[in-house]
Parts: C-alpha cells; structure tokens; sequence
C-alpha cells in the first residue's frame, strides 16, 4: 500500500524517464515486487490450502485494520508490534519484521507510510550502486582467468615454509583476493576448492580448514575498495573516500590472521630454544 501511495504521487507530478516514458511506470516495479514477495511468503505459509487460506484471511483481516483502524492507530501501535515479534519468533524473515516495524511505527505516529518506499527508490537508484555487481564479475573474471591458481603459487613460494605456513598462505590470498572483488562472497567460491587441500596436506582438521577458509574470506573487509562501506557510506549520507580512509586502519588490524603475520618475523619457541642449546654448548 506504502508503494501505490508513492507511485500514484510520482503519477501526479508528470515526470519522465527518458525517450517519453513516465517515471511511474518504471517505479510500478516497487508495488508489484512486494506483492510478488507477499505472495511467496503467504504460499510458504502452510503446506495445504486450507492453512494457506486462513493465513490469507488474517493477513487481509490485519490490512483491513490498516486501511481502515477500528480504533485510534496510537493505540494500535504495541499490540501490532506485539503481534509482529509473535510473527518474528514463529518464523517471519528479518526484513519483513525490520520493514514492518517501519511501518507499524509510521503508521501509528500518523505520518505518510509512502516516505519509507520513498527513500528505498532513492537509495537503489544510488548512482554508487551499480558497483556491487561489478565487483561480483570482476570476482568471476579472476576466478575463470586463473588468476586464484597463480596467487596460491606466488604466496606459497613467499611464505609457505614458514612456521603456520598453510594459515598465512590461506590468510594472505583471502585477504588479496578479497581487496579486489569488494569483500562480495566471491572469494570462498573463487578460492575454497583451491585452498581447501593446502590445510589438509600439512595436517589441519576438516573442521579446522573450513573454519580457516571461512573466517579468511572476510578479511581486509574493510580496505578500499569494498562494498560494505560503500552501501554504508550511501545509506549514511557520507562521502565514499571519507569512508574508504576511515576503513584503512580498521581493515589494518582485521588483516592479522591471529597474530600469523608475527611469526614471518619473530622466531618461534622452537628456534629459541635452539639457540639456548647452542649458547650454552659455546666454546
């Protein structure tokens, strides 16, 4: 209802798109989208029809009291909320509860509910946005290139017979890798069945690799540059290089895989005991 509200406005004003197309058509995507989301959810409701039937008669029942509030919608606003985390706990995704709050609380103080979809076709019409997908195909391209093989072949030769060698080759090349597809996911694809036998060849656990892969894959989340910061910065309101300096030092310290980078240059128990042994054998 919020969508139609905000269409049925940018309707009113005239504006055009491009080539003559009116800006609400192309905006029409908001309204059938939740509709289309809507009905997902109410078909996942029950797996009979009689279920999924009541479940449509309390969803029409519940927007019927929207439309058209028995009582005072001040009144309304902690039983609706109530019943939404009752909805929450029995199995209603995040966004729904985190988007029907949104409303609940709009609607209830008696402003517009059409300034929430209002300020969603801003922020994806974000010219900044566009990076997200682009970052995934970058990603893609790395992978298909073999650009992941020869990385693990460059960091091996550096640092793999180094003490924890398989951890700092897999933290290393996660954290490389990562720097240029925007900390999108791409990298445990890209990289885990490369990786995976690295760990496990020097005696690592199943459980431990896959831990090791895991957290590796979302390290230097911070460095430029990288998408949560760039939808941090567009939903904020704040500059994306204010934002990319202000990640540096942070992504800095996510980058020490548990202290592993240390042991590339302080010796460890073993070598120090070894030169006890030594200084104490001195002539």
């Amino acid at each position: 209802m919020a969508s139609i509200q905000f269409v049925w406005t940018e309707k009113e004003t005239g504006t055009l798109l491009a080539y003559g197309i009116p800006t609400w058509i192309v905006q029409l995507i908001l309204p059938l989208g939740c509709a289309v989301v809507g009905l997902r959810l109410l078909w996942h409701t029950s797996e009979t029809r009689q279920g999924r039937g009541v479940a449509a008669l309390i969803i029409s029942a519940i927007v019927w009291a929207g439309i058209w509030p028995p009582i005072a919608p001040t009144k309304m606003m902690w039983p609706a909320l109530t019943a939404l985390l009752v909805g929450t706990a029995l199995g209603t995704p995040v966004f729904a509860t985190l988007g029907g709050a949104a409303l609940i609380l709009f609607w209830s103080a008696d402003l517009p509910i059409a300034s929430i979809p209002l300020d969603h076709y801003r922020l994806v019409t974000n010219p900044s946005l566009p990076t997200i997908p682009l970052f995934t195909l970058a990603g893609y391209f790395l992978a298909e290139g073999g650009a992941s093989k020869r990385l693990v072949q460059v960091f091996q030769s550096l640092v793999g017979q180094f003490r924890g060698g398989p951890a700092i080759v897999t933290a290393l090349i996660c954290a490389f890798f990562t720097s240029f597809t925007g900390a999108s996911g791409v990298t445990i694809l890209a990289l885990g069945g490369l990786l995976m036998p690295v760990p496990l060849a020097k005696g690592y656990t199943e459980k431990a690799s896959l831990g090791l892969l895991t957290g590796a894959g979302s390290l230097v989340l911070l460095f430029p540059p990288c998408l949560p910061l760039i939808l941090y910065a567009i939903v904020s309101k704040i500059t994306i290089e204010k934002m990319f300096l202000g990640g540096i030092l942070p992504g800095i310290l996510i980058g020490q895989p548990s202290g592993n980078f240390f042991s590339l240059w302080w010796p460890s128990s073993d070598c120090l005991a070894g030169l006890r042994r030594l200084w104490k054998r001195r002539p």
